[in-house]
């Protein structure tokens, strides 16, 4: 069912020029965890669970700590993040990625989007353990609007993150 998705979103992708930024984005309500619901990117994994990113901003520096299982066990890594724009929502990321905010809840910031403008990476990311299927959907064939190849798009397995993140 994820594969008709997908490839229906990328026929309707298929013009896209480029990730386009949100018009605003209000960085003081982006703090603290949101779980990965989906990525595609050069290095998706395979079978890592319970994916997190932790945010922390400070003025227009932003720490982003990556936490999450893979058959090895834990393994966690940092990146930091500068505000690159005046809405906020694009970030050069560890000196390397111009990264974009293509889509935000706008009304709770229970959820937003994240892709490079090199089209090396996207992520979907949440507050909750848990998002629609309806949602998911929505920003995948997002995704592919903004020129995204979502073929081999990764879902965390997000159902077990309470235990792992007792031990923490």
């Amino acid at each position: 069912k994820q594969f008709i998705i997908i490839a229906l979103c990328l026929i309707i992708g298929a013009f896209a020029p480029h990730p386009t930024p949100v018009s605003k984005f209000d960085l003081s309500r982006i703090n603290g965890k949101w779980y990965v619901h989906f990525m595609r990117s050069n290095l998706s994994p395979k079978d890592n669970r319970c994916w997190t990113e932790t945010v922390q901003i400070d003025g227009k520096s932003v720490s982003i700590i990556e936490s999450f299982y893979d058959s090895n066990g834990h393994i966690s890594s940092e990146c930091t993040a500068v505000v690159s724009d005046h809405s906020n929502a694009t970030w050069t990321i560890d000196q390397n990625y111009q990264g974009v905010f293509m889509s935000v809840d706008e009304k709770n910031y229970e959820w937003l989007m994240l892709g490079s403008t090199e089209f090396s990476f996207v992520y979907f990311f949440s507050r909750n353990l848990t998002v629609s299927k309806t949602v998911v959907a929505e920003q995948i064939t997002l995704a592919v609007r903004h020129g995204y190849n979502m073929i081999g798009t990764f879902f965390p397995n997000n159902t077990d993150c309470t235990p792992h993140e007792i031990m923490i």
